[in-house]
């Protein structure tokens, strides 16, 4: 819940807004090469949220069931 608005400042709004400036501009290839910065900065944004959050659920599961001693059992 609080994890979100902390990273709101990492989204790359500058390079979506270069990306649109030059495609209205005619210059498709700057364009196209800077979308796909812009992309991948994203998804590496999004991607290191998910992995966190997923470190962060298995290690609390983890501590919850106390260990590997509960590993596969009823």
């Amino acid at each position: 819940m609080f994890t979100t608005p902390g990273f709101i400042p990492l989204v790359p709004g500058r390079e979506a807004y270069t990306t649109m400036l030059h495609m209205v501009r005619g210059e498709y290839i700057e364009g196209v090469a800077l979308g796909m910065q812009t992309l991948l900065i994203a998804g590496a944004i999004a991607f290191g949220i998910f992995l966190s959050a997923t470190i962060y659920r298995l290690v609390i599961n983890y501590r919850l069931e106390g260990g590997l001693g509960h590993a596969g059992k009823n």
